[in-house]
């Protein structure tokens, strides 16, 4: 057992001690002045007075080094205690790692029942409006245009049905929002950004089927394919893809509007 002086907070204030080197002053019997290597005596006395041998007149000679032995044995005790504390927390740490990673996976594989249960509603949705947009004669109608597709002609149809509620295109599109705003002052007109009214829905997919059909109509052969080329060579390509959208909300509303099947206009309509 360690002495009082030597356990606990007494040898963690020993163990900050530097050892230095140094030689005794009087030469041994044959002579020499052997290098030593230890704690200060005097710095020892201020931490571990037990620790420091006096001579006959109190003055402090020596450390006691035999006694050290007890208080490296204290050492070791404290790591060994250490050591357990610090393999049960990673043991700890381990087991919640490994639990973790099991939750992960479940929910990994809860995801992945998910997504497969998400694309097999998206495929039966896609499988219906087909069917929709095959058995509906507007929808099957409105196909025929340029950039549109299954989800434009259901949208149509069901927002504004046969176009009754509007007299031309133009309301049509302005009701989309996909005619430009209008600034007036001083007689004069300038035309800014589209007002984006109306159904904002119908208006996204428009723009994105006109997208569609400004890569991939012709120019050369065909009149709406001209109409594009004309305007690609003084208008930005978003310019070009809004006004395109224009174009298509018009001419589905033609299409339902006069119950007709779509027939491309003649190219001088496309030439302003």
């Amino acid at each position: 057992m360690a002495p009082s002086c030597l356990r606990g907070e007494a040898s963690d204030g020993l163990l900050r001690l530097r050892p230095v080197t140094f030689g005794y002053k009087k030469p041994l019997d044959d002579g020499s002045k052997p290098v030593q290597y230890g704690l200060i005596a005097e710095e020892v006395a201020e931490v571990y007075p037990d620790l420091v041998a006096h001579t006959k007149d109190g003055q402090i000679e020596t450390v006691q080094y035999y006694k050290l032995d007890a208080m490296l044995l204290n050492e070791v005790q404290k790591l060994a205690t250490t050591h357990l504390a610090d393999q049960a927390e990673i043991a700890r740490l381990q087991s919640q790692v490994a639990e973790q990673g099991k939750q992960v996976q479940e929910q990994r594989a809860a995801m992945k029942q998910v997504l497969a249960q998400v694309s097999g509603i998206q495929v039966r949705l896609n499988d219906d409006l087909e069917q929709i947009a095959s058995s509906d004669p507007a929808c099957v109608r409105l196909q025929q245009i340029p950039g549109v597709g299954p989800l434009i002609a259901t949208a149509v149809v069901s927002a504004i049905g046969h176009g009754t509620a509007f007299h031309k295109g133009r309301e049509f599109a302005a009701w989309l929002g996909l005619v430009p705003r209008q600034c007036s002052t001083g007689g004069k007109t300038k035309l800014l950004g589209i007002s984006k009214r109306g159904n904002p829905y119908l208006r996204k997919m428009f723009i994105h089927g006109a997208r569609a059909a400004v890569l991939r109509v012709k120019r050369e052969r065909s009149s709406l394919g001209k109409w594009m080329g004309q305007l690609e060579t003084r208008a930005a390509r978003n310019v070009v893809i809004v006004a395109t959208a224009n174009k298509l909300a018009r001419i589905s509303w033609a299409v339902l509007a006069s119950g007709n099947s779509y027939h491309p206009l003649p190219k001088a309509a496309f030439s302003n």
